[in-house]
């Protein structure tokens, strides 16, 4: 702007007076709502990707307390009331990777030790007809040892079930 005189103000090279590039009152206040939108949308995007990791946290809580329970129920029943609750775990559907590796896991072992058991039920029947005269098949000598030998690794891989349901039960605050 011009001085009355009409020669350019010194306060601005471009002939502007101070505050001439200010934006009007009204401009002013709805880039500060716009700058409040923005935050307030940031901070509700931000509350939702947080109740949503919240909530795919406590669904993999859920999956891991879930196949523990069943495994608890397994690793304390007697040996004659385990195989339906090998099926029941075998049946649990898992979604993440702890729950479904501990599944797994103790599947595996319990699977193995109901395996050995029958086995040495089987080896108890041929041995129960066994007399001096006719002595133990030597198909039951063998099958003896094999169940002894898949009774250890079970034994080791319950443990190692065990092991992992108590990480995994720490992890997730069960």
């Amino acid at each position: 702007m011009a001085s009355s005189s009409g020669a350019p103000r010194p306060d601005d090279a471009m002939g502007n007076a101070k505050g001439a590039l200010a934006p009007h009152p009204a401009l002013a206040r709805r880039g500060c709502a716009m700058k409040r939108n923005f935050a307030l949308t940031t901070m509700l995007a931000a509350l939702a990707a947080a109740g949503c990791h919240g909530e795919r946290d406590e669904a993999r809580r859920a999956d891991v307390a879930r196949v523990g329970e069943a495994v608890r129920k397994l690793r304390e029943a007697p040996n004659a009331e385990k195989d339906p609750l090998l099926k029941a775990l075998r049946g649990i559907p898992c979604s993440n990777g702890d729950a479904c590796d501990l599944r797994r896991t103790c599947v595996d072992a319990y699977a193995l030790e109901e395996r050995a058991l029958d086995s040495l039920k089987t080896v108890r029947r041929a041995t129960a007809s066994a007399s001096e005269a006719e002595p133990v098949p030597s198909a039951a000598a063998t099958l003896l040892s094999e169940a002894s030998r898949d009774l250890e690794r079970a034994k080791d891989m319950a443990t190692a079930c065990a092991d992992q349901e108590g990480a995994l039960r720490r992890k997730y605050s069960l």
